[in-house]
């Protein structure tokens, strides 16, 4: 349980960075919850995939959901950083 609050903490903290980055930047936010919801849909994909083999496993799950949040989120930081 440590582990998913610790994580959690990164995420809302790196989420947070990102988005007061962005929130003057229109296209800029509209193509950040473009990539959001794409990844988001393809976890959830994944998520039902498991839950009818039977090998659903929510914290591994909301794992998956937040890393790949977290992979946008840190390409459009990064993108800036490395300019």
């Amino acid at each position: 349980m440590e582990k998913f609050v610790i994580i959690s903490i990164i995420y809302i903290t790196i989420m947070y960075f990102n988005y007061t980055k962005m929130k003057n930047d229109k296209k800029e936010m509209l193509r950040f919850k473009d990539s959001i919801a794409r990844f988001t849909f393809i976890q959830c994909s994944f998520g039902v995939y498991e839950l009818i083999q039977g090998r659903f496993d929510s914290t591994a799950f909301m794992y998956r959901v937040m890393f790949s949040h977290l992979g946008i989120a840190s390409f459009n930081l990064a993108k800036d950083y490395l300019k």
